[in-house]
């Protein structure tokens, strides 16, 4: 049912803008994922699919896919030390920014806020699905009428109950505008 909500509310925003005015594209990002106080995680590598939407010359949805695997750490318990596996954590959810996050020209600098589930496991132990959230900026830059290239940084906040995850993130990405294509001064 709330999935039908979301789907319904995201299409009356599409349906009370002009259709010139919407830019629909696909991204794709990577980065590294910096753990923020966690002994038992190192830092790894983060991949994305983003699909961004521009819906208002100020206002861009982007529905997400992200998956990141930290790294490895040395652990002593009982005098013996082991390699215990970093986390593997799939994500997925929606980032609002203020901007056009590189599908116009006007507005380079983008701040945005996410909200996603996160499904944390690693080997040896149960896999958690939890709520997260993010907060960060980006840089985007019009290549072309149709791609563009972004850097982004921001701060991830899991809520685990009593010891929440926390990370840095820092990437960059491209993004292909397929629909519309319009012939925007760069």
């Amino acid at each position: 049912m709330n999935r039908w909500v979301g789907v319904a509310a995201l299409a009356a925003i599409l349906a009370a803008t002009p259709a010139a005015a919407v830019q629909i594209g696909i991204g794709v990002t990577g980065g590294a994922s910096v753990p923020l106080g966690q002994s038992d995680n190192a830092a790894g590598g983060e991949y994305g699919l983003h699909l961004p939407i521009n819906v208002m010359p100020l206002l861009t949805v982007e529905p997400f896919l992200t998956s990141t695997g930290l790294g490895s750490v040395d652990a002593t318990f009982g005098g013996q030390t082991y390699v215990r596996d970093g986390f593997d954590i799939v994500s997925y959810g929606a980032v609002v920014a203020l901007g056009g996050m590189g599908l116009g020209p006007r507005y380079p600098l983008f701040p945005f806020l996410s909200v996603g589930g996160y499904h944390l496991g690693r080997e040896g132990g149960a896999d958690e699905v939890r709520v997260g959230y993010s907060a960060g900026v980006g840089y985007a830059r019009q290549l072309s009428t149709h791609f563009s290239a972004n850097l982004r940084s921001d701060y991830h906040w899991i809520d685990v109950g009593g010891a929440d995850r926390r990370f840095f993130e820092i990437g960059a990405g491209v993004t292909l505008r397929f629909f519309p294509v319009t012939q925007e001064k760069l």
